[in-house]
C-alpha cells in the first residue's frame, strides 16, 4: 500500500514539473522557398474568327467611279518568266487638278462625235508621299457603238508599279506611251461600250511593249479591262 502511494506522489510531482517547465512559444521562422513552377498546360482551342471590319472613311467615295484591271506577262531581266495581275480602283477626288476621270465630248461634224476620256486609277487610296502607284489612259473614240466607230487616240501610262515574284525579288515599271509610239506593238482596243445616261465607259485593251521600252529588257504583254464612270464638266 505504501508502494502505491509512493508511485502516486512521484507521478504528480512529474506532472507539476513538466507543466511548470513549459516555456513561451518562440518567434515564427522565415517562410520557405517557393516551389518550382508546374508544367505548362495544354493549348486551348482556337477561338472563332472575328467579324470583318467596315471600310475606312472615304473608301466608297474613292472607289465609286469604277476600275481598271491590269494583266502582265513577260520575262524578268534575270531570265525568270512571270505573270502579274491587279485591279486599280481608287480615284483622286481632285478631278480638275489631276485629270484622272474626265470626259470631253466634241461635235466634229454633223454625223461625227468625238468622245475623249482621261482615266486614271490608283492601286490604293492615293496620297502624295507614299501611295501614288497609278495606271493612266487617254482614249479618243469617234461615234462609239455605231458602225462608224473609230479609235483615234490611245495613250497609256504606269507609274511606280512594283512586280514582286514568289522569290521576293521585284522590279518596278514606270513608263508612259502614246499608242502610235514604236514601243507599243499589236495594240487592240475592243468591246467599246459608252452609255450616255451615266457616262459609263467599258472596253478591253491589249498590246505588247518592246524589250527596249520596259525595265525587264524583254517584250512585255499588257492587257486588261476598263470599267469606269467618267465625269463630264458642265459647260
Amino acid at each position: 500500500m505504501k508502494l502505491i502511494k509512493l508511485f502516486g506522489y512521484v507521478f504528480i510531482a512529474m506532472s507539476i514539473t513538466l507543466t511548470s517547465c513549459s516555456g513561451e512559444d518562440g518567434e515564427q521562422g522565415p517562410a520557405g522557398k517557393n516551389g518550382d513552377p508546374g508544367a505548362q498546360g495544354a493549348t486551348g482551342d482556337q477561338g472563332d474568327p472575328g467579324q470583318d471590319g467596315t471600310d475606312g472613311q472615304g473608301f466608297d467615295e474613292l472607289a465609286q467611279y469604277g476600275f481598271i484591271t491590269l494583266e502582265l506577262e513577260g520575262v524578268r531581266n534575270d531570265g525568270v518568266a512571270f505573270t502579274d495581275s491587279n485591279t486599280f480602283k481608287f480615284t483622286n477626288t481632285q478631278f480638275a487638278e489631276t485629270q484622272t476621270n474626265e470626259l470631253l465630248i466634241t461635235e466634229i461634224d454633223v454625223d461625227e462625235t468625238l468622245y475623249q476620256s482621261k482615266i486614271g486609277r490608283f492601286l490604293s487610296a492615293p496620297d502624295n508621299a507614299y501611295q501614288n502607284t497609278l495606271i493612266y489612259m487617254e482614249i479618243g473614240i469617234i461615234n462609239p457603238g455605231q458602225d462608224s466607230e473609230a479609235l483615234v487616240q490611245f495613250n497609256y501610262g504606269l507609274t511606280n508599279y512594283a512586280v514582286i515574284g514568289d522569290d521576293n525579288k521585284y522590279f518596278v515599271l514606270d513608263h508612259i506611251y502614246n499608242g502610235t509610239d514604236p514601243e507599243i506593238q499589236d495594240l487592240l482596243v475592243s468591246d467599246i461600250v459608252f452609255e450616255d445616261a451615266d457616262n459609263h465607259l467599258t472596253f478591253s485593251y491589249a498590246f505588247t511593249i518592246t524589250a527596249t521600252g520596259n525595265s525587264t529588257g524583254n517584250p512585255l504583254n499588257v492587257s486588261g479591262i476598263v470599267d469606269v464612270n467618267v465625269l463630264e464638266q458642265i459647260q
